[in-house]
């Protein structure tokens, strides 16, 4: 087998890993991750259709609305230590045209309206 078909089988396996490890991710959520997903699944927000915890080229998003291009990630507070992966992944994202958005956990379990009212806003920019 050459080098192709090498990359081919690293790249199957991967991509194989990345769809079980958002299962998992969708199994075993955050608070903070429910409480918004709560209320953007099934439409519930100005009948955008959003997804939880999408596989996207190697990353795993917390909430993607294709239709917008805009992701919504939930942060901790332990999420402190990732803040240059994270910018390198919002730059990422940025260069294929999507918009990141972030919300601390705290944000959105005690201002989901004040969420919510971003994330609308964001969408209908991006109309």
């Amino acid at each position: 087998m050459g080098v192709r078909g090498v990359r081919v089988a690293i790249t199957r396996k991967y991509k194989e890993y990345i769809l079980q490890a958002a299962k998992q991710m969708r199994k075993n959520p955050t608070v903070a991750e429910v409480k918004l997903w709560s209320e953007l699944k099934s439409r519930k927000l100005e009948e955008i259709k959003f997804r939880f915890q999408v596989p996207f080229d190697r990353f795993i998003l917390n909430i993607l609305c294709s239709q917008f291009k805009v992701i919504i990630e939930v942060d901790g507070a332990s999420h402190n230590e990732f803040i240059v992966k994270d910018k390198e992944r919002d730059h990422y994202f940025k260069s294929k045209g999507y918009k990141m958005l972030r919300f601390e956990n705290t944000e959105v379990m005690n201002d989901i309206e004040n969420v919510l009212m971003r994330i609308k806003e964001v969408c209908v920019q991006r109309y």
